[in-house]
Formats: structure tokens, sequence, C-alpha cells
């Protein structure tokens, strides 16, 4: 049996006039602690880690390691949000 890759969903919203809201994507949710990743840093505006002793700084509309492109850093959920999941971080 041969197994397909799930392609992300995409849900359209109207509103009453029927006009195209909002596209929402469905995306998995990925939950890491800081130490894990070798956080350093989470702001609006970039996310450092710490990889092999080195700090890799990402912004968004930068791809990730994993392929992911990052859409948006809210530091005040602690979250990533890249074009397939949601990377949740404890401290």
């Amino acid at each position: 049996m041969v197994q397909r890759a799930e392609q992300p969903r995409t849900e359209r919203r109207t509103n009453r006039d029927e006009q195209v809201v909002e596209d929402e994507k469905i995306r998995s949710v990925m939950n890491v602690t800081a130490a894990q990743i070798g956080l350093r840093e989470l702001t609006t505006e970039r996310i450092v880690v710490k990889v092999s002793g080195t700090d890799l700084q990402f912004r968004v509309s930068d791809v990730l390691p994993s392929g992911e492109r990052i859409e948006k850093i809210d530091p005040v959920a602690m979250a990533v949000i890249t074009d397939r999941s949601v990377i949740r971080v404890r401290q």
C-alpha cells in the first residue's frame, strides 16, 4: 500500500456578503523546550538559536533547516508559525 504525504488543508471563510475573509491553513503543532532548540532570543523581529556553538538567526520569510518558511514570530505566545506548522516553545 502506498501512503501519500498529507498536504496542508486550506479552509476559506466568508462573511455575510460571501467575500473571502481569510484563507486559513490547518497546521500541525510541535511543542519543544527552549533547551531542545538552543533558544537564545525570540522577538517579533527574529529568533536566535545556538547550534554547535554558533548562533543562527532566522527572520520572517527565512527558511528553517527543516525546509519550513517562517510566516510569523510571536514572542508573547512563544511560538513560531511556519508554512507547515506552529512551533510552540516552552521554557
